[in-house]
């Protein structure tokens, strides 16, 4: 919000200087009626009288000062320009006249038309912005990140957005450095005069820029470099991330999201340090972990039946199916995959997933042993063709009746420190008897 307002006054003003003055331009007057009331201490009435017609002052050139700014906006400095021209009002006044005073029991009430000032307000917000430009040529910045369990080689997104405050700086001469990198051409944005550099990371090249992402979200520099718009050298500037956007953690069993702007700050310094360590939890994720799977285990054991089956499903990317070799715990072999390549799983295939499934008739337990593996790991190791993996087991759906005792719950989370976790161990005891 800061940034957009800076670069749109800034703009505005540039276009209000430049514009060729003419009869019927705006005046650099403003005319206003106004009001001001003021409590009368011990009977001072002169004192009152001074502060009812600061008031209405006051009021006249806040409705002047509300043409640039409104009483909420803030520079990032945390000087309000509406507050500190509102606070020195008579100085914005070129005449006025008071219509009207009285006292009412209490208070005393002053009315007055009155002729402020445009061009000196204009110039306070002028003075400030120039101030702020000279100090941020380019900047703040913002980063978002979003990071995802399946695919991330294809969701897995981080992007860098920075201002260019200072209009006359060519976008074609910016260059940034990112922390710990080297010089390299910006991508420059540009609506009409305005400019923005942005750079977007996604899939695998967010892996691969771990580190600069992770400097970046503990506030370490970027660096910026152009012409000087009035001479011949380069110009170098540094500034960080001060926002972040927004973000998506999509971890084991929980997501962490944010869809509101957090601004860096002491109060928020916790905040940016618990991000990272979520990115950095993603990327190791990202790493290890190709694929995001659910068990079934289903035993029906009496009189008339003697049998169980083993159901493993998979969100897998299509490029990580390629060369596909699947170990559960017992098949040191490996499955491949494709249904005719093992007689105890059958690999059932569709887009961006798999299944393995297996049935067997008691005494057989060899599938039964690797559920009971996947309940104690949470994962199965896999091999493709671009190398080793794991796939990571969230949820468990137990469904045993039999004479040594019945258990059905759907949707257990595995790695749970809640009371899934007793469920889970509940499904394991149980199960592990047969």
């Amino acid at each position: 919000m800061h940034r957009t307002f800076i670069t749109l006054l800034l703009l505005f003003l540039i276009a209000c200087q430049s514009a060729p003055k003419s009869e019927n331009s705006q005046s650099t007057q403003n005319s206003c009626t106004a009001r001001g009331d003021a409590v009368i201490f011990s009977n001072n009435l002169s004192k009152a009288k001074s502060e009812a017609l600061n008031g209405a002052f006051k009021e006249c050139v806040q409705k002047a000062v509300g043409v640039f700014i409104n009483t909420n906006s803030q520079i990032k400095d945390g000087e309000l320009i509406y507050s500190k021209i509102v606070a020195d009002s008579k100085g914005y006044i070129e005449t006025y006249k008071i219509t009207k005073e009285e006292q009412q029991a209490s208070s005393y009430q002053v009315w007055i038309e009155a002729i402020v000032s445009n061009e000196k307000i204009e110039s306070a917000f002028s003075k400030r912005v120039e101030a702020i430009i000279s100090k941020n040529q380019i900047g703040p910045c913002t980063l978002g990140i979003f990071t995802y369990k399946v695919n991330p080689e294809l969701y897995n997104q981080a992007s860098v957005t920075c201002s260019v405050n200072d209009i006359s700086i060519s976008g074609d001469s910016i260059e940034w450095k990112l922390p710990g990198g080297d010089w390299s051409k910006a991508n420059v944005i540009q609506y009409g005069i305005s400019k923005t550099i942005q750079y977007t990371w996604t899939g695998e090249k967010v892996t691969q820029s771990q580190k600069e992402i992770s400097d970046l979200l503990l506030g370490k520099s970027l660096g910026f470099r152009f012409d000087n718009p009035g001479g011949s050298n380069k110009l170098t500037t540094e500034t960080s991330i001060t926002t972040i956007s927004g973000y998506i953690f999509d971890l084991p069993n929980k997501e962490i999201r944010g869809d509101k702007p957090v601004e860096r700050n002491p109060k928020n310094a916790k905040v940016f340090s618990e991000l990272n360590g979520y990115f950095l939890q993603a990327m190791d994720l990202t790493k290890s972990v190709q694929g995001i799977c659910s068990t079934n285990l289903n035993i029906s054991r009496n009189a008339d039946y003697n049998e169980y089956s083993v159901n493993f499903l998979c969100r897998i990317s299509e490029s990580q199916k390629k060369a596909l070799k699947i170990f559960p715990y017992g098949f040191n072999a490996g499955i491949i995959g494709k249904s005719e390549a093992d007689t105890t799983w059958l690999y059932f295939d569709s887009k961006d997933s798999f299944s393995l499934f297996c049935r067997e008739l008691f005494p057989e337990r060899r599938c039964l042993k690797s559920f009971l593996d996947v309940l104690k790991t949470s994962e199965i190791k896999f091999e493709n063709s671009k190398g080793k993996g794991k796939l990571l087991f969230e949820t468990l759906n137990c469904n045993i009746e039999s004479t040594k005792g019945n258990f059905q719950e759907e949707n257990i989370k595995l790695n749970s420190s809640d009371a899934d976790a007793e469920k889970v161990k509940g499904c394991q005891n149980l199960a592990a008897q047969h």
